[in-house]
């Protein structure tokens, strides 16, 4: 009882709510968008523009790779907290359903120095931003039912993935309840969701169950959080096994003039300072006896930063489970990247060092030594294009999405060929996604693409 009281007192004396993401970043490229229901089926589509179809269908995973490093080198922030995966250390954005409830934000760029170990390669941040109003969508493969009222919301959704995989016709679908509390000053939410998927334990009667939550109470000095992702797995109706993780989070931060100071508590203590001298940006952190570095510049349209980056393993790669091996030798990972940008262009390299990626042949996680990542990008209102060279796999080295009054074409390299609709007349809308039904495959036997027809009706209280 003592520790609910005090949390209490705690969310009470809250004054003037501050999110991390306010935190200015010298020479970090900074863009951030509304969730738009009629166009975002998935959350990663409203944020990646070459990804929008997501392997496995609704409710596959799902992970964020921009600039072509691993799904595990960018850190999610949610309501001012992380919510990497405690065990695994990436994020799945399958369970987060697009409801226009949500501001979602991309710092691109190594960022560790700021927002922790994990942000190698960039940081997104989730705001849920919840409006009295009530959105309906039905269509073709799937449902959606969103209600928000005096800052609480309940979201229902429903995808018809036909099969997951095209080796078979076994039915999958994917269903999603969620409810969420937010306010200036305590955030709440929780997700409770069945995916039916295919080829486990020589079956393709396979599903995973699972429960998510976090919660976030937070003034402008402090972030008291805590998460936890529960995840249970059946085949035939069996269950095979079983993943729970949780993390608790807390992160105190002081601004003397020019000064930032803060200590963080993410699965261990971290230090880290920030100087801003005019236009010039000098931070570091310092973890696990370690120190990572970066500095940026901003000046006019040229922004500029250079920072390195340190991750230890997770749990996960050096424990293994049911189908991973473990690697209790694993070295932790170094990098350095350097981020330009000019105006509507940008420009990135990263190095990574003792990279940590899965061997299919040894079924586990090993050290592959260095690799890199290297791009340019070009954005404004009506075209997006980019080019990649990755050391990664699936990751689009040629990409463009083009945007023209209701109609906008996707396309990259690995077979993304998307002609969208949308229509809007008051509080309805029409959206027709991929036109003329191109199907293509990333990974063999999962199919991506097709048409999908929806209807919606979205009115704000």
């Amino acid at each position: 009882m003592k520790k609910y009281i005090g949390m209490a007192l705690l969310a009470s004396s809250v004054v003037n709510a501050q999110n991390i993401e306010e935190i200015i970043v010298v020479g970090s490229d900074l863009s951030s968008i509304t969730t738009d229901p009629s166009l975002d089926y998935t959350l990663i589509e409203s944020i990646n523009s070459d990804q929008p179809f997501t392997q496995g269908g609704y409710g596959g995973f799902a992970g964020f790779r921009e600039r072509g490093a691993q799904t595990i080198h960018t850190t999610v922030y949610r309501n001012g907290m992380p919510v990497n995966d405690p065990s695994t250390g990436w994020f799945d954005f399958a369970h987060i359903i697009p409801t226009g409830q949500e501001k979602v934000s991309v710092s691109n760029g190594a960022n560790s120095t700021i927002y922790g170990s994990g942000s190698l390669g960039g940081t997104v941040f989730l705001e849920d931003n919840l409006v009295d109003g009530i959105h309906l969508r039905a269509g073709t493969n799937s449902g959606l039912a969103s209600y928000t009222k005096n800052n609480i919301n309940i979201t229902q959704f429903y995808g018809d993935n036909g099969s997951v995989m095209n080796t078979n016709t076994e039915k999958d679908s994917y269903k999603n309840s969620s409810i969420r509390y937010n306010t200036d000053h305590v955030a709440l939410s929780f997700t409770d969701y069945a995916y039916d998927y295919d080829d486990c334990w020589g079956t393709d009667d396979c599903q995973q169950k699972g429960k998510t939550g976090n919660m976030t109470i937070r003034n402008d000095n402090f972030t008291l959080g805590y998460t936890f992702t529960n995840s249970n797995f059946y085949a035939n109706g069996n269950n095979t096994y079983t993943s729970n993780a949780n993390n608790v989070y807390f992160d105190w931060r002081e601004q003397v003039d020019d000064l930032l100071v803060g200590v963080t508590y993410n699965n261990g203590v971290e230090l880290y300072s920030a100087y801003n001298y005019g236009m010039i940006q000098l931070s570091t952190r310092v973890l696990n006896d370690h120190a990572v570095f970066r500095a940026g510049l901003d000046y006019d349209k040229l922004s500029i930063g250079l920072g390195t980056g340190y991750r230890l393993p997770t749990d996960y790669e050096l424990q293994g489970d049911a189908w991973v091996i473990a690697n209790p030798e694993l070295d932790p990972e170094e990098s350095v990247g350097l981020d330009v940008n000019f105006g509507a262009f940008s420009t990135f390299y990263y190095k990574f060092e003792d990279g940590i990626i899965y061997d299919w042949v040894k079924s586990q996680f090993v050290n592959s030594g260095e690799y890199y990542t290297k791009g340019v990008r070009y954005s404004n209102r009506y075209l997006s294009m980019g080019y990649t060279d990755s050391d990664q796999p699936y990751v689009s080295k040629y990409r463009a999405k083009l945007k023209y009054k209701q109609f906008s074409y996707t396309w990259n390299d690995l077979g993304v060929n998307t002609v969208d609709f949308n229509y809007t007349k008051g509080n309805w809308y029409l959206a027709i996604q991929d036109i003329f039904n191109h199907t293509y495959e990333i990974m063999p036997n999962y199919q991506l693409g097709g048409r999908q027809i929806n209807v919606g009706y979205s009115k704000a209280q």
